[in-house]
């Protein structure tokens, strides 16, 4: 039960932090350029995977192969078919 109740916080903080990281980095006016605060919400968005798939750059298996070729190898159609 207490597991349970450490991944329910965890994942509580987690959501909670992206929603802090969205409004700060997307929403908020700044002085920025939003170049740069995209950077860094994309590098976020990749730690954040490496962690999630429990795979680190030193571990590198089938799994987070796949999971790197999906996002920026495969093509993505945006569009809804007709």
């Amino acid at each position: 039960m207490e597991s349970q109740s450490k991944r329910h916080l965890m994942m509580f903080s987690t959501n909670k932090l992206w929603k802090d990281i969205n409004e700060e980095l997307l929403i908020r006016p700044t002085d920025v350029p939003r170049p740069v605060l995209m950077r860094t919400l994309n590098l976020t968005r990749v730690v954040d995977l490496l962690y999630k798939r429990g795979e680190a750059s030193t571990h590198v298996g089938k799994k987070m192969k796949d999971t790197v070729t999906s996002l920026f190898i495969d093509l993505c159609n945006l569009f809804l078919p007709q």
